[in-house]
């Protein structure tokens, strides 16, 4: 990301399920969505990935597609679903990483994708704060 990049990021994260994590993310999601943000919506709920499921629920209707997957087989592959022109959503491939390797993931993703999106919406699981070293 460029050092005058505007792009925001907000991660949702606690240790404990059921807790609202999905449900303010979709809200933060959604709030940038419909104020003009172009929005990229990454899923690492490893227990119930959801985010794009709903996302196009909401937004285009149950028409969801197989995602292409980007990096595939290394361990920064993730699938991208772009969900309309202004929204997409990111989710780790494959879902479960061998080695959870999910920040640096998060760091080649915000590096390789620089003023991409206005906004990047981080959906996490329970399971992601066990995973700080």
């Amino acid at each position: 990301m460029s050092q005058d990049s505007k792009t925001n990021i907000n991660v949702f994260v606690a240790n404990k399920g059921g807790c609202g994590k999905t449900l303010f993310s979709l809200t933060s999601i959604m709030h940038g969505y419909f104020n003009g943000l172009k929005v990229a919506a990454i899923d690492l709920n490893f227990e119930n990935p959801d985010t794009a499921t709903i996302l196009h629920g909401v937004i285009e209707g149950n028409n969801v597609v197989n995602a292409p997957v980007i990096n595939e087989g290394t361990p920064l592959a993730y699938r991208e679903e772009k969900i309309n022109e202004r929204l997409y959503s990111i989710r780790p491939h494959p879902l479960y990483h061998k080695n959870y390797d999910v920040f640096t993931f998060l760091d080649a993703f915000v590096a390789n994708n620089p003023d991409k999106f206005d906004l990047i919406v981080i959906d996490t699981g329970l399971n992601l704060t066990n995973l700080m070293p």
